[in-house]
């Protein structure tokens, strides 16, 4: 059985690089570049020159640079103040106002 055929699941393939790898188990940005290189393919979508990888490995792990999650965290905060919200998300919010205005009918009467 192929590595890939025993890692199904998001939690598997990073238990599994938490294991293997102790470094990343400090930095998530350690952790998103071996996920990245392991299981998506990374350096081959980059090129095999070397120089591209290096260069966005430097890039990704410089003290600069936030991580995903910290980006993810203030778009989330934004969009939660109503702000820059996308179309998915405006659907979502409308959808729960209906439910909500439904619930509340439903305990009023």
């Amino acid at each position: 059985m192929r590595m890939e055929e025993s890692l199904r699941t998001i939690k598997d393939k990073v238990a599994f690089i938490l294991e293997t790898y102790p470094s990343t188990r400090d930095s998530d940005k350690y952790l998103w570049l071996s996920y990245l290189t392991n299981f998506h393919g990374l350096k081959s979508v980059l090129g095999n020159n070397g120089d591209a990888y290096a260069d966005f490995i430097q890039l990704i792990l410089d003290k600069d640079t936030p991580t995903m999650e910290s980006i993810r965290r203030v778009r989330q905060k934004l969009q939660e103040k109503g702000l820059y919200v996308g179309e998915n998300r405006s659907e979502r919010i409308e959808e729960s106002r209906k439910v909500r205005a439904w619930a509340n009918e439903g305990i009023q009467s």
